[in-house]
């Protein structure tokens, strides 16, 4: 099986959150009756998931903005690299979703880029979002922009794949029985076209943003 990569991302714990309600002792109400302690089921402490606790707490991400003088492009230049360098090691050994994963990351940064070039590099227009949720929100703009919508319908079925082979490789849906073996084989088939996803993508945006930015005088 292939590996997966690594992160480094901060441990967050689950914590409990004590309730203030009082707890009375067995054998004691208002009257003075004998009533039985709460079940299981009514626990004296509540989980607090990491989702919840961090959900308004934790600030957005943004896309670092390239900037005359900076090296944020040529940083990006040497990640790329990089990353079809792993691609090619990940082929070679048949980490097909590693290659997956890399293949995703590449493509949500190239959308990313370009709503960054069409909403003028703001805030709001950097946001680190997943292929899924730039295309739900920024679609039209992509399309209105010269991204050819034929593009997108492709992309957006491969996502589907994608999600199916990170998230449920382990998963038995409704009536469907499918071996070890049979979804590896699909993995490799998404993984090799997630690459040609990738490569073309970038070379369809490229010139997108560049003539966005000339328009706009950035």
């Amino acid at each position: 099986m292939g590996s997966f990569l690594k992160s480094d991302h901060h441990q967050h714990h689950w914590r409990l959150r004590e309730e203030t309600r009082p707890r009375p002792h067995q054998g004691e109400t208002k009257q003075g009756e004998t009533k039985p302690q709460p079940s299981w089921g009514e626990p004296r402490r509540r989980l607090r998931t990491w989702s919840h606790e961090m959900k308004n707490k934790k600030p957005a991400k943004h896309r670092k903005i390239n900037t005359i003088g900076s090296q944020v492009g040529k940083h990006r230049e040497n990640l790329y690299k990089e990353a079809y360098h792993r691609i090619n090691s990940a082929k070679e050994h048949g980490y097909w979703l590693e290659v997956i994963a890399i293949c995703d990351s590449i493509i949500g940064d190239r959308f990313e880029a370009l709503v960054a070039a069409i909403k003028n590099q703001i805030d709001s227009g950097r946001k680190f979002r997943t292929i899924s949720q730039i295309i739900e929100n920024h679609g039209p703009k992509i399309v209105k922009n010269g991204f050819p919508q034929s593009v997108i319908d492709e992309l957006e079925e491969w996502v589907d794949h994608r999600n199916r082979f990170m998230h449920e490789i382990v998963k038995v849906r409704d009536n469907e029985i499918s071996s070890w073996e049979d979804r590896i084989k699909l993995a490799k088939e998404t993984a090799e076209t997630g690459i040609k996803h990738s490569r073309k993508i970038d070379k369809i945006t490229r010139p997108i943003i560049i003539n966005i930015r000339k328009n706009s005088g950035i």
